[in-house]
Order: structure tokens, then C-alpha cells, then sequence
């Protein structure tokens, strides 16, 4: 399963249980494109691995820009562009929220809570929204049984990736 926007995180065992040095000499490394969030007595920090000593749990947060994230809800397919703008946030909203640790879901369900979908596709009036914490949502292409539906998004955002 592809995860998105957190790409993963660790629960950080107490040094005196099992496993934790273990846990603690491999930790959660982020890539090229993905920072580390660290949970320390309660609050989320941006930082770096000097900061595993002292965290209950460390999240790896993809913040690539414009990730693509296709959905699919009752033959309809929407295709949307996502960036992270605040990373913390985004860890932060991780238990509050399934908007984040689903995303696909999330995003399923908003479209099926619209009333009169197909009608407002009709009527050119589509725009459907997605309030995710800390990251920017833009629905930019739906698909339907009749032909295919585009819309514009910032053309300054053109770099876009798979998620």
C-alpha cells in the first residue's frame, strides 16, 4: 500500500523495553523528498535525527509538490494534485484525523457526500474540496462514464509526482 503524506512512522520504545536499542541505532531516515517530524511530550518538531533521543515517535512526511493521488468513487475517477505545506501539521492531525493516514478514503468519501454530483458536473459547477491539515488539496481532473472533465491549476506548480 502506497502511504501518503506520511510515508511512515515508528512509535520510539523507552530505552529500558526490548528492542528499543535496536529501534534506536536504525532509525527512520528521511529521503531526498520527505522530512522528519518528531513527537516529543506531546509536541511535533521538524528536526533532525539528533532529536530521536528525546522523541516518543518520529514520522517520515513526503513533501514533494503536486503529488498526484487518483481516486476512484462509482465510476467516476478524480484526479487530484497534493502538497504538504506544513509538515507538522500533517503529523500533528495524524490521530485527530483519517484525512491523513487515508487520504485516498478521505477524498472518496468527499466526493460522495456532494449532493447532485453528476448534476453539478453538468451544470460546469464540479468544484469539489478537500480540507486536509496542512496540505493544499486541488481537485484537477474528473473522469465520468461520458468523457473526461479538466480543470486549471496553477501552472506555476507544474512538477508534479506519483504518489
Amino acid at each position: 500500500m502506497n502511504h501518503y503524506p506520511i510515508v511512515e512512522h515508528r512509535e520510539l520504545r523507552t530505552f529500558f523495553r526490548r528492542g528499543a536499542r535496536r529501534q534506536r541505532r536504525q532509525p527512520l531516515t528521511a529521503g531526498r523528498f520527505a522530512l522528519l517530524v518528531y513527537e516529543i511530550d506531546g509536541e511535533c518538531v521538524l528536526g533532525d535525527p539528533s532529536l530521536a533521543e528525546r522523541a516518543d515517535a518520529v514520522s517520515v512526511v513526503d513533501v514533494r509538490r503536486n503529488v498526484r493521488v487518483e481516486v476512484l468513487h462509482r465510476g467516476i475517477t478524480a484526479v487530484f494534485r497534493c502538497t504538504v505545506t506544513d509538515p507538522v501539521a500533517v503529523v500533528r492531525a495524524r490521530r485527530r484525523t483519517f484525512a491523513v493516514w487515508d487520504l485516498h478514503r478521505f477524498l472518496a468519501q468527499g466526493m460522495a457526500s456532494v449532493r447532485g454530483f453528476a448534476y453539478h458536473l453538468g451544470s460546469g459547477d464540479w468544484r469539489v474540496e478537500a480540507t486536509v491539515p496542512g496540505m493544499r488539496v486541488v481537485l484537477t481532473h474528473l473522469h465520468v462514464p461520458s468523457g473526461p472533465i479538466s480543470a486549471a491549476h496553477d501552472e506555476d506548480d507544474d512538477g508534479y509526482s506519483e504518489a
